[in-house]
């Protein structure tokens, strides 16, 4: 069994096509980065989590958030349900940990905008 895959480590994207055995089968893909990326792939797909928070009392009533580093691509759907039922209260500050540890240790969820308190006169 293989598996085709492009290469998103950086901006050449090539096409890897990898066995099951974790050998390359193409070899105009031989950059180390890319057998990494495919190995990885292959064992341990991951991806960094987007999606947004319902803010209370906020002048924009959600904020963007992502995850610190990838999880696995297997949690998605528990994250986008934890996620659903949270709420978070303004102000919001840039990168702030909004749930520490998210899914796994040292994986946190964090705001990636600014939201101010509804009643706030500064600009956010």
């Amino acid at each position: 069994m293989t598996r085709e895959l492009v290469c998103t480590v950086c901006p050449l994207s090539c096409k890897v096509i990898i066995g099951k055995d974790e050998k390359i089968l193409n070899p105009g893909a031989s950059c180390k980065k890319g057998k990494k990326y495919a190995i990885a792939e292959l064992k341990d797909p991951r991806r960094v989590f987007t999606s947004t928070v319902w803010v209370a009392g906020g002048k924009i009533k959600r904020v963007p958030a992502r995850t610190s580093r990838p999880i696995k691509k297997e949690d998605w759907q528990r994250a986008a349900k934890i996620i659903g039922g949270l709420r978070v209260a303004a102000p919001i500050s840039f990168k702030q940990v909004l749930i520490k540890d998210f899914l796994e240790e040292g994986i946190h969820l964090v705001a990636t905008r600014e939201i101010c308190h509804e009643k706030d006169d500064n600009r956010c």
